[in-house]
């Protein structure tokens, strides 16, 4: 580490998706402040709103809703934040551990603290003197990419660049979107889980190749494709192109949202990305993605198995797991079904769950391991919304990173 490395991480401001480019600007000795610095962020609607609104309104104490054990929700931007509220599960949610006369002071405190570093991040946005960086592990799309240049916009001239996987897209290397708007391929993010684990080299020769005036329309290298001398050109992204989590460009609207996983081991099983759980494991094997549908009634698949060596002392009629839709951050079902062992005895088993939508809402699926046999559950594969009925548009498959909790 250098002081030049420093200086480098620190023309730049995160803007999500979680800490992890927190813990680059760390890792080469830079400790700015911002609001989003060390926020998660659980919808990219809910992004874009805050960016807009200038985050008015944020972390009001009737908005914050326990997430994690030290983690709140901001409820109306979306926004986990790092707290000293402790929070505990109770009947598989999440809630207060201390009483709202005991979380007062803390709140005082807090508040003041995001007062400030809301302020300090508009200030940034207004003088267009940062650099903003967005990355998520499951890629974006490149309509995506342009809402948020254009969030960021109403307050300045502002760039932009936006860090994806390497397999998420077909053309690797850093290349220009349009005039402040570059998009970077790395060869890896750190997963939710350890964000820490930063590909930190590559971060650096990213930030390297963007902090100069390329970032504003000019030419640059491509260090990531070995380019030294050449002018990288636009990179060329259809509007309606999805790119799910295995570097498919399949047209669809992919969801490129997080899952989230609280019991059970990530594994892969016969190339297939999954979430397996053991006899005895209660809880949310799966649950996410948190994002806004539209109004309309859908049809949801779930992907899930009982492996074969367990098939055999697996009761028909046991109630396996839950499978369930539900709104305001668990706290209201849309629809919810048990899963019997009978459905779930073949490598190909589809669980099928319909709910109606009568206003656009953020959702999150869930699947409930109740603990009496062991399950495999996809998550490539899985949670498949098809429209039924109304103006619900055309959600397609998930492309999903998961986050293993705890």
């Amino acid at each position: 580490m250098s002081d030049s490395d420093t200086v480098l991480v620190t023309q730049f401001e995160s803007l999500g998706d979680n800490c992890e480019f927190g813990f680059v600007q760390r890792h080469y000795g830079a400790e700015p402040s911002g609001l989003l610095r060390w926020a998660f962020v659980m919808s990219f609607e809910g992004l874009l709103d805050g960016i807009v609104q200038g985050f008015a309104g944020i972390f009001e104490f009737r908005n914050l809703r326990p997430l994690a054990v030290d983690m709140v929700l901001d409820n109306r931007y979306k926004l986990g934040f790092h707290t000293n509220f402790r929070c505990k599960e109770v009947a598989h949610h999440w809630v207060f551990a201390q009483s709202k006369q005991e979380r007062c002071p803390i709140y005082l405190e807090e508040i003041a603290k995001v007062k400030y570093l809301r302020e300090k991040t508009l200030t940034s946005l207004r003088n267009g003197e940062k650099i903003f960086v967005y990355k998520r592990n499951s890629g974006m799309t490149a309509a995506e990419i342009r809402r948020l240049k254009k969030a960021i916009d109403t307050h300045g001239n502002n760039r932009l660049l936006c860090v994806v996987p390497e397999e998420t897209v077909r053309d690797r290397g850093i290349r220009l979107i349009e005039g402040g708007v570059t998009l970077a391929t790395i060869d890896r993010l750190a997963s939710y889980k350890k964000v820490e684990d930063a590909s930190y080299e590559s971060w650096k020769k990213i930030l390297a190749a963007v902090a100069g005036p390329w970032s504003h329309g000019s030419s640059a290298r491509n260090p990531a494709n070995g380019d030294s001398s050449e002018t990288a050109e636009p990179v060329c992204c259809a509007d309606e192109l999805s790119l799910n989590s295995r570097g498919r460009a399949d047209g669809t609207s992919a969801l490129a949202e997080v899952l989230h996983s609280g019991v059970g081991e990530l594994d892969e099983i016969d190339g297939k990305p999954c979430v397996v759980t053991r006899k005895g494991q209660m809880g949310f094997a799966l649950f996410g993605p948190y994002r806004v549908y539209n109004p309309g009634t859908y049809s949801v698949t779930y992907r899930i198995t009982v492996p074969r060596p367990d098939r055999a002392s697996c009761s028909d009629n046991w109630v396996c797991c839950y499978v369930d839709v539900a709104a305001d951050e668990g706290c209201r079902l849309l629809a919810r079904a048990p899963v019997l062992g009978a459905a779930l005895k073949t490598d190909e088993s589809v669980v099928t769950l319909e709910f109606a939508l009568p206003q656009a809402e953020l959702l999150e699926f869930r699947v409930y391991a109740t603990g009496v046999c062991p399950l495999i559950i996809e998550t490539e594969r899985s949670l498949f919304l098809i429209p039924v009925l109304g103006d619900a548009g055309d959600p397609g498959a998930m492309s999903v990173s998961i986050i293993a909790e705890g």
